[in-house]
């Protein structure tokens, strides 16, 4: 264990780990200071330095504190750090980070412990109480301490041996900066009974939850007024077909507007499938026998499964007042919760939102909040629609 040291005085005091005795005395340090912590959750504040280039993510720095430690593991020169994986483990223990996502991942894969069961993450934590979004932590830093941070170093090579002095007290202080700033956060999230949900949002941020599986539709295709009444039943037989797969191999089939030129066409072999724009080789081997029987069964239809389309239009009034509405929603329900709009309703959301809106009205809207959107949304989005009802 190398004691810190430098050419001028350090901000925090830290301790550089770099064998395996200095780190067995800091895991022993870190249990023993978080035995003592008073609070129920139990916080530990984490920070990494890597070096990411074409051959992957390297960890090279793993900055540790549960108290009045700091602990700087290097990750070049220690053999492993899985000692850390049952300290890191613990049921009660909150995982605070800053946009903690890439630091989590590598701390998992390098100390082998599983992902946390309780995680703040101040940057998600910001989100929710406030209009801002994304913030650094050198601006939380400023605005919770009023320290204006060096970032001088943020470029610096963390594969180089040895580290300088004034590098190592730049990463130093980005988790002795950690205590303050989740300290601020937890107050003002405990005054709006928010701090479950903050949890609850920054372990989202681990593993986002997918979009429900696509439904496709005759009328999802543009074009398909143009089909023969042959080409309109196959298109019906496709679309069911394509509904009735997983998303995992919904998109493993490439884009769905493949199904409009199979119907277009209307192939008998699987050469003909191949030669078409847009229909990937997965596509073909894996189903082409099943699409070329349902176009077969759409041929042998004497009279076509729907009538034929018209044209739908381009564009339409209606569709740019529900774009506002939509819009006017997300700002006027996140300045009523004091959420930022990125996190709390963010694009890909709204477009559901609207989709599902068009297809089953206003409970089919509500139910796309889900997960900590739910309990943070459903009843100011209900309260709004009640003052401004969706257009027709």
């Amino acid at each position: 264990m190398t004691q810190s040291g430098g050419e001028a005085p350090l901000r925090a005091a830290f301790q550089l780990v770099d064998d395996e005795a200095g780190l067995a005395v800091a895991l022993a340090t870190l249990e023993a200071e978080l035995d003592a912590a008073a609070s129920e959750d139990r916080p530990l504040f984490l920070d990494t330095e890597f070096e990411s280039n074409r051959q992957g993510v390297r960890l090279c720095l793993l900055q540790i504190a549960a108290g009045t430690s700091i602990f700087l593991l290097d990750a070049q020169k220690l053999r492993s750090l899985s000692p850390l994986g049952s300290l890191l483990g613990r049921p009660s223990l909150l995982w605070v980070l800053h946009a903690g996502l890439q630091d989590v991942r590598l701390i998992e894969q390098a100390t082998r412990c599983p992902s946390p069961q309780r995680m703040l993450d101040t940057q998600v934590a910001w989100a929710l109480l406030g209009a801002e979004y994304s913030v650094s932590l050198a601006y939380l830093d400023y605005r919770v301490s009023g320290v204006r941070a060096d970032k001088g170093h943020q470029a610096d090579d963390w594969v180089r041996r040895p580290i300088p002095p004034s590098q190592l007290a730049y990463a130093a202080h980005d988790v002795a900066c950690l205590p303050a700033i989740f300290g601020h956060i937890k107050q003002r999230l405990q005054a709006l009974e928010r701090l479950e949900v903050a949890i609850s949002a920054s372990l989202a941020t681990l593993s986002p939850e997918p979009d429900p599986p696509r439904m496709l539709s005759a009328k999802s295709f543009r074009n398909a007024w143009q089909l023969s009444p042959a080409g309109l039943a196959a298109l019906g037989l496709l679309v069911e077909f394509y509904n009735g797969l997983g998303e995992g191999e919904q998109s493993s089939l490439g884009e769905p507007k493949a199904l409009m030129s199979v119907a277009a066409r209307m192939p008998r072999n699987k050469d003909e499938l191949l030669r078409i724009k847009g229909v990937n080789r997965s596509l073909a081997e894996r189903h082409g026998g099943r699409l070329l029987a349902l176009l077969q069964e759409a041929r042998e239809t004497k009279e076509p499964a729907s009538p034929v389309l018209e044209p739908a239009a381009y564009g339409s009034f209606d569709e740019h007042r529900l774009d506002a509405w939509i819009t006017t929603l997300r700002a006027e329900v996140c300045a009523e919760v004091q959420v930022a709009p990125e996190l709390a309703l963010p694009g890909r959301l709204t477009r559901r939102m609207m989709d599902t809106y068009g297809e089953g009205g206003l409970p089919a809207l509500l139910g796309c909040l889900t997960g900590f959107r739910k309990s943070l949304l459903e009843a100011a989005v209900t309260r709004f629609c009640e003052r401004q009802p969706p257009p027709v």
